[in-house]
């Protein structure tokens, strides 16, 4: 009898602890986590190895970084404790508004705190925006403003990797044609410095780019396959 209260014990002590250890930290907790790793994380941005995402998280930038111990398990730390923050933060605005219409989900609240992060971030370092799709923080108003007229159905992705004016009413729009052109320019630049690096042509870069932005797109958005048809995803 006394072997099996022992037992008991033990168990109820195990049980206990694994509660406390799975607990929800508090935001001041939180808060010193991130402080912990904000100098490391900078510097890995500004070296270009890992970013900010779109939906509030951050990730790294390419394979070799990915493949790092260190930087993985920085990563996977950072956002396990961004989404715990997120979602204390949406349960505090639920609490406080009751009867609001609408409720906080941590997917909104990451969202906005994703383009907090895109303000603060230099304007050289990177920013995801879809899979596997990095662009520089600088570049990202362009970016809004062609998601912009990507939902109106204006402009679309094409299999060639760059983005055209979907309408014909639309051709002579000279800030339209703007828009396209300056996107299409800053991508062909990107192309032909990648392609030096991994010593390939252009197009074929072009290529490889487009199928996965096609892919990507959203639905709704409108795309043009290589046989040079529109249509909507």
């Amino acid at each position: 009898m006394k072997r099996l209260t022992l037992i008991l014990c033990a168990l109820l002590t195990l049980g206990a602890l694994a509660s406390h250890a799975h607990a929800q930290p508090t935001k001041e907790q939180l808060k010193g986590q991130f402080k912990a790793r904000e100098t490391e994380l900078r510097n890995l941005q500004q070296r270009g190895q890992i970013g900010e995402t779109i939906d509030g998280y951050v990730d790294a930038v390419d394979a070799r970084a990915a493949g790092e111990d260190s930087i993985a398990r920085l990563l996977s730390d950072e956002n396990r404790d961004r989404r715990a923050l997120y979602q204390l933060l949406a349960d505090e605005i639920n609490k406080e508004n009751p009867q609001a219409p609408v409720k906080a989900t941590l997917e909104t609240i990451a969202t906005r705190n994703a383009l907090r992060n895109i303000e603060r971030a230099g304007p050289d370092e990177f920013l995801r925006v879809g899979k596997d799709h990095w662009i520089r923080a600088k570049d990202f108003p362009r970016f809004q403003r062609l998601t912009q007229l990507k939902t109106q159905g204006r402009v679309g992705e094409t299999a060639g990797g760059l983005v055209e004016i979907v309408k014909d009413g639309d051709r002579a729009d000279k800030s339209l044609i703007a828009v396209v052109e300056e996107e299409n320019s800053r991508r062909n630049t990107e192309y032909s410095a990648l392609a030096a690096k991994e010593r390939v042509d252009a197009a074929d870069i072009a290529k490889r780019v487009g199928q996965r932005n096609v892919q990507n797109a959203r639905i709704g958005d409108m795309v043009k396959d290589d046989r040079g048809a529109w249509r909507k995803r």
